[in-house]
């Protein structure tokens, strides 16, 4: 493989910036995800840890503003904490016939 084909690995502290409006302080790594590359965010909780992770494609990122990790906590603390991700809901279980309501 020569250098021109080499993506370099990315691990950083950022502010990050979607499209959308959404914004966060995050730890950002690099993803690759089969033969695509997304952004591993690591979203700080503003108390020294992680709240939790997100995949982002790259195209959906408007700006990434580097900062220190101790900045990106208290970024969040500021903030009051990250807003939670979307929650995983179930699904009821299918069900085998559609009732007739014509009866």
């Amino acid at each position: 493989m020569d250098a021109e084909n080499v993506t370099p690995e990315m691990d950083m502290a950022a502010y990050v910036e979607l499209f959308g409006h959404q914004t966060f302080a995050a730890r950002v790594v690099s993803a690759p995800c089969g033969p695509a590359m997304f952004l591993r965010c690591d979203v700080f909780d503003g108390k020294g840890g992680v709240a939790f992770s997100r995949l982002v494609n790259p195209t959906a990122v408007y700006s990434l503003t580097p900062v220190d990790a101790e900045t990106g906590q208290r970024i969040m603390a500021q903030r009051g904490g990250p807003s939670a991700p979307i929650p995983y809901i179930a699904l009821p279980p299918a069900r085998e016939e559609m009732e007739d309501d014509d009866d």
